[in-house]
């Protein structure tokens, strides 16, 4: 269930018409080398491809995948908006890419780093991808990229152009050295992730602390939060209206005393994953609007919400309530993933526009007739979801990947070795 097979060399979007884009979480492709254009468009709720043999894909061919994070391929070709607002993509080899195409990473916030052996050239290629700090582009002669990024680290062995950045490696053309700070190398990039049980015991008391773009604080101040990409509030009981509003790289929020968000407070923060709270209880209008990334939410405590919370929140698939009692207008419109809301009897009223699309409501004593978008479930329905920030596969999809991934690495030798006997 959530996961795709293919068995093709090629896929086209022709052969998806009979699938619901909004189920399909997962693909396996072990003998997949090309993806034909708009091939998997649209596909919000995707999340992991294993394709080791992928090398082509063409123009639009994961344009929109906004929930997508890893891709395990061999690219060599992508195509105009290619990934284009792949909002949470941020693992992937582009090491051995000799071609992109206009737009082919436009708008992915969730790209830190650009590694390149083969390119020539990139030319607007990752324009809007904020987070990008880091580039290392052995080929490339020409670069006119990256618009609206701060570049820290560069290595540009080949270009002569510059190409703005803090700091560039002493191996670099001559031309890029001029005004900046020489290093031997390029750093390690440390990946931004949710606080482990130790570092939230250990920081518990501190205040202000910031680790690795990480703010551990009692409360908060505007000003604290330049580049943030996680916040730790201890002490906060409520997040204001507009705190947050279009901070793009914040990727979670843990707050375990907020029992109220502001309007608006985490309005457009498309990297957003997961807000955490103990005693989360209202919710206020646009909240958490246009979080595209948003999956997990402390949902089970909340007795208000308001219009518009979580319209345009395309990753969310399932939330429990257990103290609501009504679901406003609009509440969640266009949140395409969500499928089922499992809610407890203090349920009094759910408006007609709070869904825009077909959704499973799990209470037995809640009666809607005039509802058509409702479907009264007596028991939840059962998803092949993944929540964690970081990814992790389970036990039979881990097994199976394993599986693929030896058919492969063995189908490769016997094709190697038909090959050595021709000659012989």
């Amino acid at each position: 269930q959530n996961t795709l097979i293919v068995l093709e060399s090629s896929i086209n979007q022709e052969t998806l018409k009979e699938f619901d884009k909004n189920e399909i979480f997962n693909i396996i492709a072990p003998f997949l080398t090309v993806i034909e254009e708009n091939c998997f468009s649209l596909f919000t709720q995707l999340y992991y491809v294993f394709a080791p043999n992928l090398s082509i894909i063409k123009e639009n061919s994961f344009n929109y995948c906004v929930n997508l994070r890893k891709i395990v391929a061999q690219i060599t070709s992508i195509g105009q908006n290619g990934f284009c607002t792949c909002n949470n993509l941020q693992s992937i080899d582009l090491s051995q890419v000799k071609s992109f195409g206009d737009n082919a990473f436009r708008n992915c916030q969730n790209i830190f780093s650009v590694k390149n052996l083969k390119a020539k050239q990139l030319v607007n290629c990752f324009s809007e991808c904020f987070n990008v700090k880091q580039i290392d582009l052995d080929d490339a002669t020409e670069v006119e990229d990256f618009k609206y990024c701060k570049i820290q680290h560069a290595r540009l062995p080949n270009c002569n152009k510059n190409v703005e950045s803090v700091y560039i490696t002493n191996d670099s053309h001559p031309n890029q050295q001029l005004g900046k700070q020489l290093t031997s190398s390029i750093p390690n990039l440390i990946m931004p992730q949710n606080p482990s049980l130790m570092q939230l015991d250990q920081y518990q008391s501190v205040d202000n602390k910031n680790i690795n773009n990480v703010l551990f604080a009692q409360h908060y101040q505007l000003n604290q939060l330049n580049g943030i990409v996680g916040i730790v509030l201890f002490a906060a009981r409520q997040i204001e209206k507009h705190s947050f509003f279009r901070f793009t790289k914040l990727q979670f929020a843990h707050c375990p005393m907020v029992e109220t968000v502001g309007v608006d407070a985490f309005n457009c923060c498309a990297t957003l994953k997961s807000f955490y709270s103990t005693v989360l209880s209202e919710i206020q209008a646009r909240a958490f609007a246009n979080c595209r990334s948003l999956r997990r939410i402390s949902s089970e405590k909340v007795k208000i919400l308001s219009k518009q919370t979580f319209t345009n929140c395309f990753g969310l698939i399932e939330l429990k309530f257990d103290f609501l009692q009504s679901i406003p207008d609009m509440c969640f419109d266009n949140c395409l993933g969500l499928k089922q809301l499992i809610v407890k009897d203090s349920i009094e009223n759910i408006h007609p526009n709070a869904f825009s699309q077909n959704v499973a409501i799990v209470c037995p004593s809640y009666q809607s007739s005039t509802n058509k978008k409702l479907v009264i479930q007596q028991k939840p329905s059962l998803f092949q979801e993944v929540f964690d920030i970081r990814f992790k596969e389970r036990l039979k999809f881990a097994k199976l990947v394993s599986s693929l991934k030896q058919n492969c690495s063995l189908m490769r030798k016997f094709q190697k070795s038909e090959v050595f006997a021709v000659k012989k």
